[in-house]
């Protein structure tokens, strides 16, 4: 049992028992039983305050609290020390060889890897992307709410209000707007994500990213284009970089077209947590 799990979505303090198949959430005024089998994909992620990591639970079944639906948990974590004690039976023990009696470590990893051993599902994790200050997501705003955004390998991900999970493959393209070179141009810029329709749905899903802090536009592109996302409105003055990055991708294996596809390894994308190996956030190998 994690005693004092402090979430973001929906916000407020849960105690959260684990179990084999499931797991509680035991608020105020709230209890949910959640199966494992019920959550489509987990990401965890540095928060750019340097002392907290979120860990993002995707529900196939949303949770409600009165009219309001949940799709996503956001946990926010400690990177601080703790011990944890787990009530392991011998059999539990020898199935989960993940897993001690007493587990010490920093506290996100601990919960990490408990998700992780107990719902043999991958834990997603960042990659290569690196903002100008070498972080890991961006600042900007959604709705008039402020948040971060996290490019990993095979989507967006932006916390926490709304809490947004926007894989590439379902991306029909990624619009720059409001952005000039010119030495008069606006400090900020807009990124306007366009969804493919979904179910013969003439009427396209848009998400805008907005007020993101100009000096981010180039680490942001040359990510962009290594995914080959089609983007729309980039700068003049950073064409000729993005065709001579187009040119060096094109000569390459053929690896990113086959990860953007629909073949079975399609769901292997963005970066394994691994729980054991040093730096979590910087390697950007998938766990085989």
């Amino acid at each position: 049992e994690f005693a004092d799990g402090t979430f973001l979505v929906p916000r407020g303090r849960y105690a959260v028992e684990m179990y084999a198949t499931y797991f509680r959430m035991h608020g105020n005024m709230y209890d949910y039983k959640i199966a494992y089998a019920d959550v489509d994909r987990y990401y965890l992620l540095p928060r750019n305050d340097d002392t907290h990591y979120v860990l993002i639970l995707c529900l196939d079944k949303p949770i409600r609290q009165g009219q309001q639906r949940y799709a996503y948990l956001v946990w926010q974590l400690k990177m601080s020390e703790a011990e944890i004690k787990l009530d392991l039976e011998d059999a539990a023990a020898d199935r989960y060889p993940g897993l001690a009696p007493t587990m010490t470590g920093a506290v996100y990893q601990m919960v990490a890897r408990v998700f992780k051993t107990l719902s043999s599902k991958k834990i997603y994790s960042v990659g290569k992307f690196e903002s100008v200050d070498e972080r890991k997501a961006i600042a900007c705003s959604v709705k008039a709410k402020s948040g971060h955004l996290y490019p990993l390998e095979r989507s967006f991900v932006f916390i926490h209000q709304p809490t947004l999970v926007l894989r590439f493959e379902d991306i029909a393209s990624v619009e720059f707007e409001r952005f000039s070179s010119k030495a008069s141009a606006t400090r900020n810029f807009d990124l306007r994500v366009s969804m493919r329709p979904v179910g013969g749905d003439a009427k396209l899903e848009e998400h805008v990213f907005a007020s993101i802090e100009r000096a981010e536009y180039k680490p942001l592109l040359s990510f962009l284009s290594e995914k080959k996302l089609k983007l729309i409105n980039t700068d003049d003055s950073a064409k000729d970089e993005r065709q001579n990055l187009s040119e060096v991708l094109d000569e390459r294996d053929d690896g990113d077209d086959d990860a953007l596809g629909d073949d079975d390894d399609s769901e292997e994308e963005d970066d394994d947590f691994r729980p054991n190996r040093k730096d979590d956030d910087d390697d950007d190998d998938d766990d085989d």
